[in-house]
């Protein structure tokens, strides 16, 4: 067997194979006279089918069947003795088949790139510095009463924070537009849930008021046909609501699972777990500094056949969680930032993947645990929990990958230089909500 490479575009290989016709002849030869002796043709007794009828009636099948072999068994001796190491399936062309020449085809693929690491001195990796306060925990306690609120009718003008039951009409250069109208809509006055101006000016209005707006969507807005325009809503006031927030006693904790508990207790398990969600965000944080950091100072190339079946993927769970019906041109937009996305998370991946062989880095199973009963010890039942990761794999694997990403950083840690940033509360919990594991 003779085989050559050649490189194409970017990561893709061509191997040439010639396979020489001995080889098929000889096998087709057994499998004429093993076919001789099972065959049954009308004019021949069982088993003594002549060879030359054989090779008349199934010689043509007994070739292809035959080259077909010969081509899988080729192809992947050739990589082995090339040492390729193939990201996708391969295009193969079998070239011409015929019986007494040989059998030269090609096969063309994407290969997993080469990765050379840079110096982890290089790295300038951000150090989330964060202190948890008496009002970061005020302010957590008060979100949970505003969640357990009751509303009630009032005759006064409506303020912040009221909710309104409200009719409106939106006009874009004197036409409705969809999304612009509504019908006995609740709306928290404060919320943001409307565009800038919406809400605000329907501060002081009373039940019975109409309102005009003239307002301007933002340049950014999601819909392209709406975002940067003038548009003006009509808006008539049905109700005006005000809120009343339970008091913080032990009926109100039982909410959130705390039976037979004091309110310091249930304090206290609050500022337990705010500490903790605090720490995760600054590892968080880290771990998307030093990724950030790995990415930009070293080159990969990623193989195409990756990238498209990360964007197929992304494209189908989008698909499925918004449903299909209109959505096709909408997902077409989308594709861009779906490709983006995919690469990086290859390229992380793969550098993280190199890191995690060269330093022979593995998630050991204590550190699994732990990793576990932290998460477990924010529930009322943390055994349960425990139990619940444990009986997952996928669940259990995940936090495996976890502990790979946590003892990758902590393994650039060791050369790469930090910088110190100083975060609230607040601030370091929504930054950290927005990463993203690869």
């Amino acid at each position: 067997m003779q085989v050559s490479v050649e490189s194409l575009s970017g990561l893709e290989r061509k191997l040439t194979i010639t396979v020489p016709a001995d080889r098929v002849e000889g096998e087709v030869d057994k499998r004429v006279q093993k076919a001789t002796q099972t065959v049954s043709l009308n004019g021949f007794r069982a088993g003594k089918v002549p060879a030359r009828v054989i090779r008349q009636r199934y010689g043509d099948s007994i070739l292809n069947e035959v080259v077909g072999e010969v081509i899988q068994e080729s192809y992947f001796g050739a990589l082995q003795q090339e040492e390729l190491n193939p990201v996708s399936e391969p295009v193969i062309d079998p070239g011409t088949v015929e019986l007494g020449k040989d059998v030269v085809f090609t096969a063309v693929f994407e290969v997993f790139p080469e990765i050379s690491l840079n110096d982890f001195s290089t790295l300038e990796i951000e150090n989330p510095v964060a202190e948890l306060n008496q009002e970061d925990q005020d302010e957590l306690i008060e979100n949970l009463r505003k969640q357990k609120a009751t509303w009630s009718e009032v005759e006064r003008a409506a303020a912040d924070s009221d909710q309104l039951k409200i009719d409106f009409d939106g006009l874009l250069d004197g036409d409705a537009f969809e999304g612009g109208s509504g019908v006995d809509v609740e709306l928290e006055l404060g919320s943001g849930t409307m565009i800038e101006g919406f809400e605000s000016g329907l501060v002081g209005a009373k039940a019975g008021d109409e309102k005009t707006l003239e307002l301007t969507f933002p340049e950014d807005y999601k819909a392209d046909e709406l975002a940067g325009k003038a548009v003006v809503f009509t808006v008539k006031v049905n109700q005006v609501n005000e809120s009343a927030l339970p008091e913080l006693d032990e009926e109100f904790i039982k909410e959130f699972g705390f039976e037979d508990k004091t309110i310091e207790e249930f304090k206290e398990k609050l500022k337990s777990n705010m500490e903790r969600e605090l720490e995760n965000a600054a590892i968080s944080q880290k771990k998307k500094s030093a990724f950030d950091q790995l990415i930009e100072k070293n080159e990969v190339e990623v193989p195409k056949a990756l990238v498209e079946r990360e964007v197929s993927q992304y494209g189908q769970q989008f698909s499925s969680q918004m449903g299909t019906e209109g959505m096709n041109e909408v997902i077409g937009t989308l594709m861009d930032g779906f490709r983006e996305t995919a690469e990086r998370r290859l390229k992380l991946s793969l550098l993280v993947g190199e890191i995690v062989r060269e330093h022979s880095i593995e998630a050991d199973a204590g550190r699994v645990r732990a990793k576990i009963e932290e998460t477990a010890a924010g529930y009322p039942e943390p055994q349960q929990v425990i139990e619940w990761y444990y009986n997952n794999d996928k669940e259990l694997a995940s936090v495996e990958s976890a502990i790979l990403e946590e003892l990758v950083v902590e393994k650039l840690l060791e050369s790469a230089k930090t910088v110190d940033k100083t975060y609230n509360y607040k601030d370091l919990m929504t930054q950290s909500a927005g990463n993203e594991s690869f």
